[in-house]
């Protein structure tokens, strides 16, 4: 799956017929169902190629997506009474695990395509979602849309700013290791 990552692209000026010009950006994968590696939108597609239209070779390396100071964002996508397609955005990687909680009981969210659902049912109460990001980073967004059942197509929820990588659940005995090896 790569909606949700990011890739640098980088155009060399090397195009057989001499077109466009060198150029790189970084793009986030929307949408993976395209025919072609990758196809922009027409203003990165400038950005990159210093042209309009056409096929062009291009380099590609992964990276972290770039994101604003706002904080994590999730949008609702679409909504019916029962269904819920969600999208989230402003992260610096793919979602791996999502959930919806209301009213204090758990809904696991299923990645469709390109986006995220939670099937519900009638249900009222505070709307809290929690995600982990690919990098095992987990963010929270808490009292969504001033309830479940004030959310509407086009809404929109705001993470804290704080990221925060789980903590392990382990067990077994505890061990003493000579540190002194693992200095340099």
């Amino acid at each position: 799956e790569v909606c949700g990552r990011c890739y640098k692209l980088t155009y060399k000026g090397d195009h057989e017929q001499g077109l466009g010009r060198p150029g790189s950006h970084v793009v986030q994968i929307v949408d993976s169902g395209s025919w072609a590696t990758f196809d922009c939108h027409m203003t990165v597609f400038n950005k990159i190629t210093d042209y309009d239209t056409g096929f062009f070779p291009v380099d590609y390396e992964e990276v972290p997506c770039e994101t604003s100071p706002a904080g994590p964002i999730a949008g609702v996508l679409d909504d019916d009474f029962y269904w819920t397609k969600f999208v989230f955005s402003n992260l610096r990687y793919p979602v791996t695990a999502a959930t919806l909680t209301i009213n204090g009981k758990v809904h696991e969210m299923k990645l469709v395509g390109g986006y995220w659902g939670a099937w519900t049912g009638p249900v009222k109460g505070e709307a809290d979602i929690e995600i982990t990001e690919e990098n095992g980073y987990q963010v929270s967004f808490h009292n969504c849309f001033g309830g479940w059942k004030n959310r509407h197509t086009g809404d929109a929820c705001r993470a804290s700013q704080s990221r925060s990588l789980p903590q392990p659940k382990l067990r077994g005995s505890l061990v003493t290791t000579n540190t002194s090896e693992f200095l340099p």
